[in-house]
């Protein structure tokens, strides 16, 4: 096998030798060689857009006695961006590249593994982030999605950015943010709202004008302490537009 490196936003590529077989359900090592990073990064399949089915969660921590550069937070969550798609991955990638246009749209964004309760078929097994009140928590974002730039919101919450791509930033606090494929942000959330209600961690993509899928994937944040006794819908953030790029800009001044 040959080293790893990084790819662009932190990616950690796994650089394997052509000649090199695997069966499947088997298992190889892998030696990762890093150099300064610390924070977020993601290891994926490199091979087409099998990058969009095999991927996961890369977390480098400060070294032994060496504290975070913000208030060491209560619980770490990683949470995946991605897309699905109802068709096998290489006879999609076969098609347009046969046709040389653009790929088709995909059927569903997820938010780790799951598209939410906005698709059909999907309400039961939407991801459900559990917090409790008055804690601080760490909400490692990694982005798997192939070519759409993402707006993510938690209704009712900000979000304070604290690191991008394995390295930590200038705290930045937003009401959402805008992730871009490959992309990991690290971000602080404080969980200050009322506890008897819940709240859609919600993403949907901003376009340039092409063509896009233009659904949106949710999650659900609950707070422990209190169930939502009303039984209402979880209150739905207000997420930029598809095409307002002023938003886009404006979360990266």
């Amino acid at each position: 096998m040959e080293s790893s490196n990084h790819d662009i936003h932190g990616q950690m590529v796994l650089n394997i030798s052509p000649n090199v077989q695997f069966k499947a359900g088997g298992r190889f090592k892998q030696k990762i060689i890093l150099s300064d990073e610390e924070g977020t990064l993601w290891w994926h399949a490199h091979s087409g857009w099998q990058r969009s089915t095999v991927h996961g969660a890369l977390i480098v921590y400060p070294k032994q006695g060496t504290p975070y550069p913000f208030p060491k937070p209560h619980r770490e969550i990683p949470i995946v961006i991605a897309e699905w798609w109802k068709e096998d991955i290489k006879k999609l990638v076969d098609e347009f590249g046969a046709s040389g246009g653009q790929s088709r749209n995909s059927d569903a964004f997820t938010v780790n593994g799951q598209p939410g309760d906005l698709y059909p078929c999907s309400k039961n097994g939407t991801f459900n982030l559990e917090v409790e009140f008055g804690k601080t928590y760490l909400l490692r974002f990694i982005s798997a999605v192939m070519n759409e730039l993402m707006f993510v919101k938690i209704a009712n919450h900000n979000l304070t950015v604290v690191g991008i791509d394995g390295s930590y930033t200038k705290p930045l606090t937003r009401e959402y943010i805008m992730i871009t494929p490959g992309q990991s942000i690290d971000c602080i959330l404080k969980t200050n709202q009322k506890g008897d209600q819940y709240y859609y961690l919600a993403a949907r993509a901003y376009s340039n004008g092409t063509t896009f899928d233009n659904t949106t994937t949710t999650a659900i944040l609950k707070y422990k302490e209190k169930e939502n006794k009303n039984s209402s819908s979880p209150l739905f953030p207000y997420l930029p537009s598809y095409y307002d790029t002023s938003a886009a800009v404006n979360f990266q001044c």
